[in-house]
């Protein structure tokens, strides 16, 4: 019987057909054939509809246990350091998790010699072979892609697009679409989760493994960060975490060690950031400042060719005015020029501190600590800017105080001249 008839309609045929004596039997059979064809025709008119939403319609009252679609998905491999490029993963990466009702949350990952591509989606799940993923920059979707897997049980995952364009997230060469084999049920948590993939070493099997060691190396990584470029000499995520990961493989409890291991290592990053500080806070001799002064000062100008986009080829000019602001500090004028007419601007007040540099410390509308140091040398003067905050208020994309430098023979008496205007920050 067609999905449209029901007891109300035939009871309604009832009714209005079979009960009235004045119909003849032939009448009410040929009545109750145009009935049963218009429902007929119903029917199939809702069938088209279903079709024309064919997703919604199927699995609108389908229950998908999640559990069947969370996990690690995807395949790197351990490329080790070749010439100038350094040790590194490369694969592609799906990882499933936060599963509610029939929504998750997933992430793609694709790492190769010359392209990447990263990206987080809400994924939609249809069936216990069939997903939407989402993928969207604020709240703008850019993409969507299909997921499926040929059966439930099917120990990969294959991705194709759906709709829109995934370049947003995506270097040149990279694609989402890939064949992701299973890997694990269980959820990596590290922070560098192609690494989790790749596994093999216990302390990294430990460490992808626990939730709370995780967040404690994504805390560690934050302040190494923040400090590795405070003071000398300068610190390597890669090789400081390395350290602490060959020193547990031994260890009987790989996960005890590393817990220890970073918390060690955390304390001394926190005295190496407070010994910077104060060495850049406390205040320098008053008679290597005033000598040093003395050297300094003075305006300097470095030209140099440049260029942009469009290949048009110019001359640029950075300088730099030093002058006296007090016995123990300087009045400094700076400006830096960058390819595509990206500049660094900056002017203030540095005095001299303990680390033998000239400081100026400034607080931004975030609370975050710009330090701008000038750096006497034995050949001119240096510019660092050790926290990268400074960079983010005073330059464009292209620019940055870091390695710039002015030596003494690029000191001029001529009063400081710009070279081109003000550009694109």
């Amino acid at each position: 019987m067609p999905k449209l008839v029901n007891p109300e309609s035939l009871a309604l045929y009832e009714r209005t057909v079979c009960f009235c004596p004045h119909v003849s039997r032939v009448t009410r059979v040929f009545l109750l054939i145009i009935v049963l064809k218009v429902l007929a025709l119903l029917a199939f008119a809702e069938e088209e509809v279903c079709n024309d939403f064919r997703a919604d319609c199927l699995h609108a009252n389908v229950v998908v246990d999640p559990w069947q679609w969370t996990g690690e998905w995807g395949m790197f491999t351990y490329v080790r350091r070749t010439g100038d490029v350094s040790a590194h993963e490369e694969g592609a990466g799906l990882s499933i998790s936060d599963c509610s009702d029939q929504q998750c949350q997933a992430s793609f990952e694709i790492i190769g010699p010359t392209f990447h591509g990263e990206a987080k989606a809400d994924l939609q799940i249809k069936s216990d072979t069939e997903a939407i993923a989402h993928l969207r920059a604020g709240l703008q979707e850019k993409c969507t892609l299909a997921l499926a897997k040929t059966s439930k049980n099917q120990r990969s995952i294959t991705a194709s697009l759906r709709s829109g364009d995934c370049s947003y997230f995506e270097t040149s060469g990279a694609s989402f679409e890939h064949t992701y084999p299973l890997r694990a049920k269980a959820l990596f948590y590290a922070d560098d989760i192609p690494a989790c993939f790749v596994g093999g070493s216990p302390s990294v099997v430990a460490l992808c493994a626990s939730q709370a060691l995780s967040q404690q190396e994504h805390n560690w990584v934050t302040l190494l960060r923040e400090v590795s470029g405070l003071g000398q000499p300068s610190l390597d995520k890669s090789a400081e975490e390395a350290k602490i990961l060959g020193s547990c493989d031994a260890a009987v409890d790989a996960e005890a060690c590393l817990s220890t291991a970073f918390y060690r290592s955390t304390q001394d990053l926190v005295a190496r950031r407070d010994a910077w500080k104060a060495s850049i806070t406390d205040p320098g001799n008053p008679d290597e400042a005033q000598r040093t002064i003395k050297a300094i000062q003075g305006s300097y100008r470095h030209s140099f060719a440049n260029g942009d986009v469009q290949g048009d080829k110019f001359k640029s000019t950075d300088t730099l005015r030093i002058s006296l602001a007090s016995a123990t500090s300087i009045y400094v004028d700076v400006h830096l020029e960058f390819y595509n007419g990206h500049e660094c601007n900056h002017n203030g007040v540095a005095s001299y501190r303990r680390a033998g540099v000239f400081a100026e410390q400034l607080t931004d509308n975030q609370g975050k600590l710009c330090v701008f140091e000038v750096i006497p040398t034995p050949t001119g003067v240096g510019l660092a800017d050790p926290t990268g905050i400074c960079r983010k208020n005073d330059c464009g994309a292209r620019g940055g105080y870091n390695g710039a430098a002015f030596s003494s023979s690029e000191k001029v008496n001529a009063p400081t001249v710009v070279g081109r205007s003000p550009a694109t920050r």
